[in-house]
């Protein structure tokens, strides 16, 4: 019987996942994992032609190599898309940037790529290697209006004085999403007006894999001075404590 590798080789066709997605990758016989195409492609320098597509769970690197790969072997040159900055997606290590830039399709409508990385924050400590979790889409989305906030409306030379707060998401899980290509696409149905020092947004955002949409959310957020938001968050941090020592006094 052929193991798994060699079926996927079969069909010509396979996707290459993170590590951290084996037990995905062991249920689908096209469905590889980086090491097992690595071991397999790579090291062995064993020529095929094959239709690759770069899934879930890759860091930047291993993309990259992956791209090069298929060039050398094929002629081919896999498009790969631009993982969001740091300064962009608010983050300080790049593993746990979840989205790519962005593109604007029309005024009001953006779209870009998701990209989670194996070593994420989010997937640290709740993964059960079959699909992404929840609380990982939940996470990309904030990133993904984070990320189009600081590319089309805040100007690069302010961002550093502005800072993007959440009012509302609703959000809505409609299937699995699995460590497969993904999109997320952005809609905004209340464009900033007025005074332009604190800019309000009110979206759609989705998920979509493979033409379905896996999650949804209502969005709401608001970018504002940073000096704003300090004034806010120490006003409000004393009036927790006030009222935790009212609640002791009262014990």
């Amino acid at each position: 019987m052929q193991d798994s590798q060699s079926r996927a080789l079969d069909m010509g066709v396979i996707v290459i996942v993170g590590d951290r997605f084996a037990p995905f990758a062991s249920r689908h016989d096209q469905v590889l994992t980086y090491q097992e195409f690595v071991s397999r492609f790579v090291k062995e320098s064993k020529p095929a032609r094959l239709e690759i597509e770069i899934g879930q769970g890759l860091s930047v690197d291993q993309r990259q190599r992956i791209a090069r790969w298929v060039a050398n072997s094929t002629g081919d040159v896999v498009g790969l898309p631009v993982v969001a900055s740091r300064r962009l997606a608010h983050k300080h290590e790049p593993k746990n940037i979840m989205v790519s830039q962005f593109a604007r399709l029309g005024p009001d409508s953006f779209v870009g790529q998701l990209m989670i990385d194996d070593r994420n924050e989010v997937l640290s400590d709740h993964q059960t290697g079959g699909h992404i979790s929840g609380m990982a889409e939940i996470e990309a989305m904030r990133q993904a209006f984070l990320v189009i906030a600081e590319q089309f409306f805040i100007p690069e030379g302010d961002s550093s004085k502005r800072t993007v707060v959440t009012i509302r998401k609703d959000i809505t899980f409609h299937r699995f999403l699995f460590p497969l290509p993904a999109e997320i696409r952005f809609e905004i149905e209340e464009a900033p007006v007025g005074d332009s020092s604190r800019l309000r947004f009110h979206g759609k955002i989705e998920i979509v894999q493979t033409g379905q949409v896996c999650a949804e959310g209502n969005v709401v957020f608001v970018v504002f001075p940073t000096d704003g938001m300090h004034e806010r968050e120490l006003a409000q941090g004393r009036q927790a404590l006030e009222r935790l020592a009212a609640e002791g006094g009262a014990r």
